[in-house]
């Protein structure tokens, strides 16, 4: 995703990877109009969580998946793994956040899950509507990060 933010770089120096990133141009140009006054680490973490939902989106264009969606045999979800410290966190549709999966559980079957403490929000996602929201408020996983190792709840 640091390639996408510097396409014209990429495309002399890295032609292959120019081309494959290619598939994400609409989340480019999505972070690029809408997320101006970003950057850094985390410009990165909006324009990864926003190339989720892109190509979530994206998904949902192909014939089979739109006709399984619609039977309701299939669901998508969308994730984001943090390598530096092996956390996921799950889209929820329903707050516009990536929050971790296990909040998400279905608990109507007692017993079968387990709650834990895990903390629930880590990235707020502006809802997609026609209009973007572009002044939300934005919690990154860097800063949600930062407030685990500082004994802070998010």
């Amino acid at each position: 995703m640091k390639g996408l933010l510097q396409l014209g770089k990429l495309e002399e120096e890295m032609p292959l990877v120019y081309d494959w990133l290619k598939h994400a141009e609409s989340t480019r140009r999505l972070v690029k109009e809408n997320y101006g006054n970003y950057s850094g680490e985390e410009l990165l973490e909006i324009t990864i969580a926003e190339n989720v939902l892109t190509q979530i989106e994206n998904l949902k264009t192909y014939p089979v998946i739109h006709s399984k969606l619609y039977q309701g045999k299939l669901q998508i979800y969308g994730w984001i793994y943090l390598l530096e410290t092996g956390e996921v966190l799950a889209y929820d549709p329903v707050t516009h956040a990536y929050i971790t999966p296990q909040t998400q559980l279905d608990h109507s079957e007692s017993g079968q899950y387990i709650m834990t403490s895990a903390p629930p929000l880590a990235c707020d996602l502006p809802n997609h509507d026609p209009e973007p929201h572009v002044d939300a408020d934005y919690h990154t996983a860097a800063s949600y990060q930062r407030d685990r190792e500082n004994g802070a709840s998010p």
